[in-house]
């Protein structure tokens, strides 16, 4: 059997193929096209599996890999370190390298998720840099009328498109263009929340449990789920909290802190989710609120207090989606 690792870029890819020997047996630079590429890889003898490194831009291969046949894993960057004492790396020897940790069956791999929920989470997604947008904008034009007329317009008053004259006509113009964009994005941004939500609460039971937990609303109960895919891949709740980046990743020797570990391998959308659920849930849950006072009194950072918080919220909410308990602040900040 032979073993196959693409080191995929933005308009060329590397392919690699070794056999069971690790005896190199293609090395070649191609075109970012999938017939030219399948094309490579017909006539080479039995393939075990097609290694693809995780980029930005994999949808494409990995999906034309599956249709053809082949058994297609996503290599996971940020866990496949090379010997460091190397002299010289390149494209080539990325490629081989995620080949031959194929042959030896050590190569750490990512999700790759699901076909027909992948659209899904990407407006999730896309609905997220809105939001982002619109709090640029709404920051922006805030210091706008600052600047020109030293008062602070509220964001309500923004919203409503209630806003006083600048005195200026360009200032007017570039602030009536803001305010239409930010009218649009509006509309755009609840338009994809119900959207999503809609097609979770008829397809998703996990949805359905988490958005009716007290701090859980229908777009932190999205995020959760979307991100998280395939619940079963997580086999204890402690592998699902790093991937949710919600547990500690310092280096400790000798009582000194070394530095900190791979803190980017993990899914950025659920530590925020879980971050923003342990602040929402604070508000009314006493529990919690004691949970939080007590360790402040014992002279922890308020930072590494929400963190802990927001671990124990992941930690609730795995089990609520993988045994469909009750979630229990009682039992988690007891």
């Amino acid at each position: 059997m032979n073993y196959v690792g693409i080191d995929l870029h933005s308009n060329n890819s590397v392919i690699a193929m070794v056999d069971e020997r690790g005896r190199r047996h293609l090395d070649k630079r191609l075109p970012n096209e999938l017939p030219v590429i399948l094309s490579q890889l017909e006539g080479l003898g039995p393939i075990a599996s097609v290694a693809v490194e995780s980029t930005y831009n994999h949808y494409w291969l990995t999906d034309g890999l599956l249709d053809a046949g082949y058994k297609v894993l996503l290599a996971n960057p940020l866990a496949m370190q090379p010997y460091r004492g190397l002299k010289h790396q390149d494209d080539h020897y990325d490629a081989g390298w995620i080949a031959e940790l194929q042959r030896l069956g050590i190569l750490p791999t990512a999700h790759l998720y699901s076909r027909q929920r992948r659209g899904l989470r990407d407006v999730l997604r896309q609905r997220s840099r809105f939001v982002q947008l619109k709090t640029s904008l709404l920051l922006s034009l805030q210091s706008r009328y600052a600047r020109w007329l030293g008062q602070r317009v509220c964001k309500s008053q923004l919203l409503a498109g209630d806003v006083p004259d600048l005195g200026d006509e360009h200032e007017n113009l570039a602030a009536h263009s803001q305010l239409d964009v930010l009218s649009h994005l509006t509309e755009q941004i609840q338009w994809l929340e119900d959207r999503v939500s809609q097609q979770l609460h008829l397809e998703d039971p996990s949805y359905r449990r988490l958005v009716h937990i007290q701090g859980i609303g229908p777009v932190l109960a999205s995020t959760i789920v979307l991100e998280t895919g395939d619940l079963s891949r997580f086999p204890r709740v402690g592998k699902y909290a790093s991937y949710a980046r919600v547990v500690n990743s310092t280096r400790w020797t000798n009582f000194k802190k070394k530095g900190d570990g791979n803190r980017r391998c993990g899914n950025r959308y659920l530590g925020w989710a879980f971050h923003e659920a342990a602040h929402c849930m604070h508000r009314s849950c006493t529990r919690m609120q004691k949970f939080r006072k007590h360790q402040l009194s014992r002279g922890k950072h308020p930072r590494v207090v929400w963190s802990t918080m927001a671990n124990k919220v992941c930690r609730g909410l795995y089990l609520v989606m993988r045994d469909a308990d009750e979630f229990s602040p009682e039992r988690l900040f007891g």
